[in-house]
């Protein structure tokens, strides 16, 4: 990897390099994540990940459809639908409408009505998602319980039995006591921002309190005690059976977080690496710029993949 990388300099993004369409097509995904990429991959000394495609979502044995265990009281109480197949199609028909309906960006909404400016906590701003996870076996919970040791990581399951993985750091063009972007609305502004849908913005739903009825937050702790509620086939160590829904946010209500920024006080600094195949797409491009503006955060690029390595500390 060495010998064809070389440090991707946030030069090589000028916004007059590509021949953006106008708009953007908006990103149906709110989370931000593009949705196919490479295997999931760590550098010793965290194990190895053998699933071929460790980034898709196993919604049928976490999400909400596995789980409601068909009393079907958390998918009526946040959809006001009537089955958990009804919640998804609300989703996916939602999405759907959001894509067509119109022409127009988020961005070109008048900042002056942009919801982003009541927005205290800036949750989009202060986390960098960095890949979807499979968990299958046992293994894989001890791989996430593995990241949470370590200093600004964040892992959550969203209700569609995703796993995903973030880096909780400030991005550079915060400010953090106004809680506004200093280059909104400027050419230096990545276009995953300006394309962002504001209006219906995830992140204010999932990770402005630590419990969520639409995405579960862990910490070690957390992880650790989920192990305890799932059983496992005991010759292949995967996973044969998950707690409800329901049984999930009751459980958790009790625990608070810790503070990822916290962790690992003293411990040894490192660096995570999180390669996927060359991007293929303008808004790829883009995505790895958005990711140049995190601290702790570089791209390295070569023939074969595109690096993405953070900065962290080992508990």
């Amino acid at each position: 990897m060495a010998g064809d990388s070389q440090k991707l300099m946030t030069t090589s993004f000028s916004p007059t390099s590509f021949p953006h369409p106008s708009p953007l097509p908006p990103n149906s995904d709110p989370d931000g994540l593009p949705p196919h990429a490479g295997p999931l991959r760590f550098i010793s000394p965290l194990p190895q990940n053998n699933d071929p495609d460790g980034l898709e979502a196993d919604g049928r044995k976490w999400g909400i459809v596995a789980c409601a265990r068909g009393t079907g009281g958390y998918a009526t109480a946040r959809r006001e639908a009537k089955t958990c197949s009804e919640a998804n199609a609300c989703e996916r028909d939602s999405a759907a409408s959001s894509a067509t309906s119109s022409s127009t960006s988020y961005s070109s909404e008048p900042f002056s009505n942009n919801p982003c400016l009541a927005c205290v906590e800036t949750p989009c701003c202060k986390r960098l998602p960095l890949e979807r996870i499979k968990v299958k076996t046992r293994a894989d919970l001890e791989t996430l319980q593995m990241y949470l040791r370590h200093r600004w990581f964040e892992v959550g399951l969203k209700d569609d039995g995703t796993w995903m993985l973030f880096y909780q750091r400030p991005c550079r063009n915060l400010d953090i006591h106004t809680g506004l972007c200093v280059v909104h609305g400027t050419p230096e502004q990545p276009w995953t921002c300006k394309e962002y849908p504001s209006y219906r913005c995830w992140y204010q739903r999932v990770f402005r309190t630590e419990q969520s009825l639409e995405f579960i937050r862990f910490d070690a702790r957390r992880v650790e005690v989920l192990m305890t509620m799932v059983s496992y086939d005991v010759d292949t160590g995967e996973i044969a059976d998950v707690p409800s829904w329901e049984e999930m946010i009751d459980t958790f209500a009790s625990m608070p977080l810790d503070d990822p920024d916290r962790r690992a006080p003293g411990g040894k600094r490192k660096e995570l690496r999180f390669p996927v195949p060359p991007p293929q797409k303008e808004r790829h491009i883009e995505l790895f710029r958005f990711r140049q503006q995190f601290p702790g955060v570089r791209i390295f690029k070569g023939k074969k993949e595109w690096v993405t390595v953070v900065e962290t500390y080992e508990a």
